[in-house]
């Protein structure tokens, strides 16, 4: 079940993923950047801590709704079948 009202579609998952991690990169900038021990690298080590979670709870999520909409089985027939996870390819034609 997810957590949210209406719940978000795997796109909206790729792209916050990305935002997400974006953000993450700039949170290490700081904490490589201040001294540690002081307020600024102590805020910037928590607000990555609680990133993380965010993340880990945002995973979470995406792969219940692909097991909702079925790809979880897809993914376990073919690798099956096949003896390794398919690779799919997408044409913009």
């Amino acid at each position: 079940m997810s957590d949210f009202n209406i719940p978000l579609s795997t796109d909206d998952h790729v792209v916050i993923g990305n935002r997400l991690r974006e953000c993450r990169d700039a949170l290490m900038h700081v904490m490589t950047s201040a001294v540690p021990g002081t307020r600024t690298y102590q805020e910037a080590d928590r607000s990555l801590a609680a990133l993380d979670r965010l993340r880990a709870e945002l995973e979470h999520d995406l792969r219940g709704t692909t097991r909702a909409m079925g790809f979880d089985s897809f993914w376990r027939t073919a690798r099956r079948v096949s003896g390794s996870r398919p690779q799919i390819s997408f044409s913009m034609a």
